[in-house]
């Protein structure tokens, strides 16, 4: 896999938002960097990761807002 079918392999951009998979999450948000992800994403995903082991991560539209974290429209 090259360029944006690898990126949408883990990237996957769903009806009502986005779904991250983060097995290998150092390459990973190289990779988002690379394609302008912000540092607050980027912190907050290495927060999840490190903090509560996770694998993946669903960013829902309708989903409720986590307390202390930045908020972007999109």
């Amino acid at each position: 896999m090259a360029g944006q079918a690898a990126f949408r392999s883990w990237v996957v951009n769903i009806q009502y938002g986005y779904i991250l998979v983060l097995t290998d999450y150092r390459w990973r948000l190289r990779v988002l960097k690379s394609q302008g992800a912000s540092k607050a994403l980027r912190r907050f995903l290495i927060h999840q990761i490190k903090y509560h082991r996770i694998g993946y991560i669903h960013f829902d539209c309708d989903a409720s807002i986590l307390p202390g974290h930045e908020v972007f429209e999109w």
